[in-house]
This record gives C-alpha cells, sequence and structure tokens, in this order.
C-alpha cells in the first residue's frame, strides 16, 4: 500500500520557507504586471518589462523561474507576434 514518510522539522521549514518565498516573488510579479499593463493598456505585457519592474521591487529570480510562478498563479507566458515572450492574464485584464 502507501509508504509512511517521515518527514522532519527541518524538511517542514525549508518547505515553508519556500512556499513563503514563492507566495512573495507572486506578489512582486503580480504588482510588476499590473503596473506595466496599466502604463501599456494592452492584454499582455513582455515577461521582461514585468521581470525589470519587480527587480526594481526586489525579484531576484530569473526568467524562467518567473514564467513557472505566473503560470502556476493562471498567466498565459506565451511568444508574441515580435517573437518576445508575453505575459497575459488568463481571464484578461490583471488579476
Amino acid at each position: 500500500m502507501g509508504r509512511e514518510i517521515n518527514v522532519g522539522a527541518c524538511d517542514r521549514l525549508d518547505l515553508r520557507d519556500t512556499a513563503d518565498a514563492n507566495q512573495a516573488a507572486l506578489r512582486m510579479l503580480e504588482t510588476a504586471f499590473a503596473e506595466r499593463l496599466a502604463a501599456v493598456g494592452v492584454g499582455g505585457v513582455t515577461i521582461d518589462s514585468v521581470l525589470e519592474i519587480a527587480r526594481a521591487h526586489g525579484y531576484s529570480g530569473t526568467v524562467e523561474e518567473a514564467a513557472r510562478i505566473l503560470r502556476v498563479a493562471g498567466f498565459i507566458i506565451e511568444a508574441g507576434p515580435s517573437g518576445r515572450t508575453v505575459v497575459r492574464w488568463a481571464g484578461g485584464g490583471a488579476p
């Protein structure tokens, strides 16, 4: 049947720290997306412009990490007409 997993206190703290860091990164990325979207007024913005704003607020992750975090949160990450990576909120507008 199932196996018992013995998770130590240190592992639980590491998981909590990781979850907290991902939530903080998501808040920075969402804020940066909303700021950029408000400035350009269209449905999608480049991931580079989102990262530029997010880094000014303390985000230190990579483009790949940002894309993963945003996808999990319901954003669409895809190549735009110019070939640059574009971020859009799946529901349209801002989250």
